[in-house]
């Protein structure tokens, strides 16, 4: 699934004002993303587990 993110933003180019290669930056984009999504679906599955253990008594 985050092959897709991925392989979009690298392709896309994102531009910006660093003299580096367009492709990178999109590399760059893509990975920060990836671990942002990563970590806040962590964060979600332990604040769930916590609150749903009170549903199950």
């Amino acid at each position: 699934m985050m092959s897709i993110p991925i392989t979009l933003l690298i392709i896309i180019e994102v531009k910006s004002d660093f003299k580096s290669n367009c492709h990178l930056c999109g590399l760059i984009a893509s990975i920060g993303t990836s671990l942002y999504c990563m970590i806040e679906e962590y964060g979600w599955i332990g604040y769930l587990t916590n609150e749903l253990k009170r549903l199950k008594s």
